[in-house]
């Protein structure tokens, strides 16, 4: 794997001390951002003692840790620079706490693990289009989120700004994290606040757009930020891009990243999921291949996953009957996610193709885990059963009214 990574930082005139911090660190692989809520001069010096804790937690780790584990292991860090943090608030020399945000790029073989806390934000360039991965941990994001307010609402709520997650806020932490496998010259993006609001997504990506064609990573991160201290100087402005110039795949016939998140957005199931959504579903997907002829399950087995076909076909049967052939985009046995019923037909490779699974203990994880994310897939289940009835309902009564 290869990287680069480069940031900048320009400083606001209107404000007293740097609270705004880069660091990259090539021999772990380690990148990040982080912004102090309070302007006090000790800033700095927090956010190298933070790194530092960070640093000698996940130092000695194999990179070949799955991506599960290189999560909890990230979490886990999170929490001691936290507890840290709550420890040294509570000196009584402290006349301010020491409460700070930050985006966290861990590069692990394949995968890139994120951290994130706080109303700093990541995103990612891939082939061509710029997606926020990361939430704002933000009293106005929860309200939206709960349809108490609307999206062009938060402007006029002086609560939308308050802080509902950070280092050293509270002794109880639950750090973002995401598992991002990665693609050809995907780029990441960590910024702070100060830049992100002086620049909307659509000036972003454009932005993005006409600099990448050369990738100068340096150049691009300095001319953003102070593009955005130009268009709001009132904060300080921080960018940090790292870029993956090879990512290992899993075979020369490999689906590649972007198509297999693509094919996902086509399955009912997760057609209403946001591309940071999308991506957790997909690190929880199996992708194997299947040679012409090759049984992928038998009528009458125990069902547990459901099938896309991400390339070629398959056949399934009833009995030695073949009753219907898929194609690529299509799902199979989605109503083992459900139900546990026994397979009710078998299915073969028509030609040679690779599906995506998921199991269903991890489907149940996903509906458990976030309840925003599992009513878009239950409402998303209850449209296409709605529509299978109606399609049932025509069939068997053709006359109905």
């Amino acid at each position: 794997m290869k990287l680069q990574a480069e940031g900048f930082t320009v400083l606001s005139p209107q404000r007293t001390n740097p609270t705004d911090f880069f660091f990259i660190d090539p021999a772990l692989k380690l990148y990040g951002v982080a912004d102090f809520l309070n302007d006090l001069p000790q800033s700095r010096t927090h956010a190298e003692q933070g790194l530092q804790t960070i640093k000698e937690f996940l130092r000695g780790y194999p990179s070949e840790q799955d991506p599960k584990t290189c999560m909890e292991l990230m979490q886990a860090a999170l929490v001691q620079l936290n507890a840290r943090a709550i420890k040294d608030n509570k000196e009584p020399s402290i006349a301010h706490k020491n409460i700070s945000s930050m985006d966290i790029l861990w590069v692990r073989d394949r995968h890139a693990i994120l951290a994130h806390v706080g109303n700093t934000r990541s995103y990612i360039f891939r082939a061509g289009d710029l997606h926020q991965i990361t939430e704002d941990h933000l009293y106005g994001v929860e309200l939206v989120k709960q349809a108490i307010l609307k999206p062009e609402e938060l402007t006029r709520s002086p609560l939308s700004n308050i802080l509902t997650r950070a280092i050293g806020q509270t002794e109880y932490l639950q750090p973002e994290i995401h598992a991002i496998e990665l693609g050809k010259d995907d780029c990441f993006g960590l910024t702070t606040n100060g830049l992100y609001r002086a620049m909307e997504l659509k000036q972003m990506t454009t932005f993005y757009k006409e600099s990448a064609k050369d990738f100068d990573l340096k150049e691009m991160a300095e001319t953003m930020a102070r593009l955005a201290a130009r268009n709001d100087p009132r904060d300080h402005a921080t960018v940090l891009f790292v870029r993956a110039y090879e990512s290992k795949v899993y075979s020369a016939q490999a689906i590649p990243t972007e198509q297999r998140l693509k094919l996902l957005g086509q399955v009912f199931l997760f057609r209403h999921l946001s591309y940071s959504e999308a991506n957790k579903v997909l690190n929880l997907c199996k992708l194997t291949p299947y040679k012409t002829g090759e049984w992928i399950c038998k009528e009458g087995e125990a069902s547990q996953d459901m099938y896309i076909v991400a390339s070629g076909q398959v056949q399934i049967f009833k009995g030695d009957q073949p009753i219907a052939v898929t194609q690529i985009g299509e799902t199979i046995g989605e109503m083992a996610l459900i139900d546990q019923q026994p397979r009710s037909a078998s299915i073969q490779a028509k030609s040679d193709s690779w599906l995506l699974s998921i199991s269903r203990k991890d489907f149940l994880g996903l509906l458990n885990g976030d309840q925003v994310m599992g009513n878009k897939m239950l409402w998303s289940m209850l449209v296409d059963l709605t529509y299978r009835f109606r399609k049932r309902d025509k069939e068997v009564y053709p006359h109905k009214a």
